[in-house]
């Protein structure tokens, strides 16, 4: 199926609901912006001391993380159905200035997720010397995500097996690299973009992208504003759900999806609402649901629901609902401010266009 839609102008309406919308939407925001902007220590810093005292990774070093064991984290009875674990691995890729060893507290997180929804996720993250070797093209990260594959494949102890299914994902403008290659070398159970979403040039005139997607978005995100993660829900609602889910997390900004300071290049955000530890539970959860609905499992049963298959649970009443389903709609629900002040932006246009036409 074909699916056509027009793009969403961001134009500056003359038209007094329009703008009344946006500014309460976001005046409470902009408030803090000066404060946000002043020079603070980072908000995931704490992140990679605490707990631990492991040495960073060298830059370029890839950060390559075993899966956990279910009786160190899970308790085999939560596990669904005691089913056995089945194995998959994600392959990530960093944001641009950013090491692997940023990513530790997230991705580890997803193991843990993943480990209480019956999958042994095996976990690799490319090293990127950015300085040194930066990712410049899309077709560069084939040899990084093959070696780091085999790599995976090769760990003593807790090797992957060749047949097991293989995520990726991507963070911040990395996404970008990732799409673009998924999209032509295929290969990939399901793909991850943090802080990113897919490119408007597999979006307009007609939606054109082959590749199983989920978008994490971050309310407070400095980088992918919101209007842009408003934008593409709207085009992603008229997709199958199960395939190009949407999620903005709330009170989260585009540094939780990592740890550790701030790149120089990015620029100021608000502050966080949610802790680190919190932000990261959040992501994982949503990416281990997504994963586990690729793969055809089960997933944990919730209050008041009983455990189904394919990702989707059945509740008392007999209805269908999955978890991954509830976020996509709660993001609805908290976009609904800005999709309508762009509906009706889009409508102003649209009658000052039939007037100048009408006046020719």
């Amino acid at each position: 199926m074909v699916v056509a839609f027009r793009p969403l102008p961001l134009v500056h309406s003359s038209s007094s609901r329009s703008s009344s919308a946006l500014g309460l939407l976001f005046r409470s925001q902009h408030r803090s912006l000066a404060a946000a902007a002043a020079p603070r220590p980072s908000h995931g810093a704490h992140h990679l001391k605490s707990g631990s005292k492991r040495q960073p990774l060298p830059p370029g070093t890839d950060l390559v993380l075993r899966p956990p064991c279910p009786s160190k984290h899970v308790a085999s009875a939560s596990r669904v159905g005691g089913e056995p674990q089945s194995q998959a691995a994600l392959i990530f890729v960093p944001g641009v200035n950013l090491p692997a060893e940023a990513y530790r507290p997230m991705l580890s997180e997803v193991q843990r997720a993943a480990a209480a929804r019956s999958v042994s996720l095996h976990v690799g993250c490319l090293g990127i010397d950015w300085s040194a070797a930066p990712l410049r093209k899309p077709e560069e990260l084939g040899p990084r995500v093959e070696a780091l594959l085999q790599r995976l494949r090769a760990t003593r102890g807790a090797s992957l097996g060749a047949s097991a299914p293989v995520f990726h994902g991507a963070h911040s403008l990395s996404t970008c690299f990732l799409q673009d290659f998924l999209q032509r070398s295929g290969g990939t159970a399901g793909q991850i973009l943090l802080g990113g979403c897919l490119m408007r040039k597999y979006c307009y005139p007609i939606f054109s992208y082959a590749r199983p997607t989920l978008t994490i978005g971050a309310e407070l995100d400095g980088v992918e504003g919101l209007l842009r993660q408003a934008e593409q829900f709207q085009i992603q609602s008229g997709l199958e759900t199960h395939r190009f889910p949407l999620v903005v997390l709330p009170g989260q900004t585009h540094m939780q999806f990592a740890s550790g300071e701030r790149p120089k290049h990015m620029g100021p955000e608000l502050p966080p609402m949610v802790k680190d530890q919190v932000a990261h539970g959040r992501i994982a959860e949503v990416a281990s649901e997504f994963m586990c609905s690729q793969l055809g499992l089960s997933l944990l049963p919730r209050d008041g629901a009983g455990a189904g298959v394919d990702g989707v649970q059945e509740e008392a009443g007999g209805k269908n609902k999955s978890l991954l389903l509830d976020k996509v709609n709660d993001t609805g629900s908290m976009l609904l401010p800005v999709l309508l002040s762009h509906a009706m932006a889009l409508e102003q246009r649209m009658l000052l266009d039939d007037v100048a036409l009408r006046g020719r």
